[in-house]
């Protein structure tokens, strides 16, 4: 009796495993689906959960009509159909056609349909090919690595190239994550596919495009002169990236960045945090900013008054004027460290905020602390 009770048991025990198994299975793919549904705008994606309607859901993220539903049970159309259908899938997400072989590979395509679901589920997918890669071939393991990391770019910066909006925003999207955790795989090949995007009539894809520049670091002086004409664009997000992306402008292209000087100022009274930084990196050529900029400095937003403080100690002008409103924000916690700092790069021009910093060396925090004591060796110093 007990030996049948407990044969019993295994066998439940085994079934239960199963059948857990299976739901899990099942939920992953339609977690998956459900996600790749929503990164292609395609409608219901709720049918990612309900048995034939995923099937069906297929077709509608590949852009086919549904009743080629029907054409699936005529024997050897449904191999094309089959085909097809994955095929448009891989393009809709930005990825190559050739994924479609991943894809129907039981088992092994659970890596291309994690990353089929975007950024994340890219990492995810990169993450488990790497490790089949190094337990295949563990002597070539780095070199493959890398080649792989390197081709999922390139197949990104391809599908750049397609005529569908929806196609270019994936891939910029993926570009943008990408580069968030290796911004070594930006190059000049980078820089030259995304600066005609920059004209992109769709805003969406214009402001993923100065995302990718921003998060690469690559922004050349003939990016400038396309991150400049954005400055001009009615949309703030747009506006705000771009000035963004001009404060890491290269040193070769500030000539070309002062040109941006009319549209930096108008920003800040926008209240485009970013712009101050811009500002900043112009130099003392942004000296008809310091204006606007002290206005920034009174405002509200701790972000504007941050980015208020970093261009007015970069300029280093008009310090009669700003000298005592960068002690007005030293005396303020929120702007402390930063307000020493800038104080520091106005040298001997900014002596009389001398007893300010002396009394910012009993702060409690130790970055005012030390700002203020190096402002103070460069002001006493010269």
């Amino acid at each position: 009796m007990r030996f049948l009770l407990s044969s019993s048991s295994d066998e439940f025990l085994a079934q239960l495993a199963i059948a857990l198994f299976c739901i899990g299975v099942y939920v992953y793919y339609g977690l998956c689906l459900l996600r790749i549904a929503q990164r292609t705008g395609t409608k219901s994606a709720w049918w990612a959960w309900v048995p034939f309607l995923n099937g069906l859901l297929f077709f509608r993220i590949a852009g086919r009509p549904l009743w080629w539903a029907v054409l699936v049970v005529v024997p050897g159309v449904n191999v094309y159909i089959l085909l097809r259908i994955l095929v448009d899938v891989c393009r809709r997400c930005g990825e190559s056609g050739w994924l479609t072989i991943v894809l129907l590979i039981p088992g092994v395509n659970l890596i291309a349909y994690t990353a089929l679901t975007g950024a994340q589920g890219i990492k995810f997918a990169k993450m488990l090919g790497l490790m089949l890669l190094l337990l295949v071939i563990v002597p070539g393991g780095p070199v493959v690595a890398d080649l792989f990391l390197h081709s999922s770019t390139k197949l990104q910066l391809r599908a750049l190239r397609q005529n569908d909006p929806r196609i270019r925003k994936a891939a910029l999207h993926n570009l943008i994550m990408q580069l968030q955790g290796d911004s070594s795989l930006a190059n000049a090949g980078l820089t030259q596919a995304i600066l005609p995007i920059l004209t992109d009539p769709d805003p969406v894809v214009r402001r993923q495009a100065i995302m990718v520049l921003d998060r690469a670091n690559m922004v050349t002086t003939e990016a400038v002169v396309e991150l400049i004409k954005a400055l001009d664009d009615p949309e703030y997000s747009f506006r705000e990236n771009a000035a963004h992306a001009l404060s890491y402008a290269p040193n070769e292209a500030k000539e070309t960045l002062r040109g941006a000087l009319p549209q930096l100022i108008r920003e800040v009274e926008r209240k485009n945090e970013s712009a101050g930084y811009a500002l900043g990196r112009i130099g003392s050529d942004a000296g008809p900013a310091v204006e606007s900029l002290l206005q920034a400095l009174r405002d509200p937003d701790l972000n504007m008054r941050q980015s208020a403080i970093f261009a007015l100690g970069r300029i280093g002008t008009q310090s009669e004027r700003v000298v005592p409103a960068l002690v007005t924000a030293l005396e303020d916690n929120t702007t402390a460290i930063q307000a020493a700092y800038a104080l520091g790069l106005y040298g001997p021009a900014a002596r009389s905020a001398v007893p300010a910093l002396h009394q910012a060396l009993n702060s409690s925090d130790d970055l005012v602390r030390r700002n203020a004591r190096d402002a103070l060796k460069k002001i006493e110093s010269r």
